[in-house]
């Protein structure tokens, strides 16, 4: 799958390469590179789509994004811009985006308990 920009997919390209069965990340840190809450819906349906093949990797930036503005303090995220990405993940159905919801509220709450392999290297999307 090829990218117009792979720093600026478009929501068709995300779709195409969520779906495409053993696709790999087209940039080296992809994930954080990229400004996934442009499109937070799409990222909380692939992270919630049991049949997409790239469902535990939109569940991992969803920490990402999570972890990335607790580590920063906020200064690369706002926390209304987190808060609205809660608003949108109230509105789905799925275990794994309710577990999400509550860790990212308790980091939140608690950022000294941030641990990076934790956040940002997949750990709790794989638990």
């Amino acid at each position: 799958m090829k990218f117009n920009n792979p720093y600026t997919p478009t929501y068709e390209e995300i779709i195409e390469w969520a779906y495409d069965i053993g696709s790999v990340e087209p940039e080296q840190d992809w994930d954080i590179l990229v400004d996934w809450l442009v499109y937070p819906d799409l990222v909380l349906k692939l992270a919630s789509d049991k049949n997409c093949p790239s469902q535990e990797y939109f569940l991992h930036i969803l920490y990402v994004v999570v972890g990335q503005a607790v580590r920063g303090k906020f200064s690369n995220r706002s926390i209304l811009e987190i808060e609205v990405l809660f608003d949108h993940a109230k509105t789905v159905d799925n275990p794994n985006i309710r577990t999400w919801l509550g860790r990212s509220r308790e980091l939140i709450k608690h950022p000294d308990k941030f641990k990076y392999d934790d956040w940002f290297a997949g750990k709790l999307a794989r638990s």
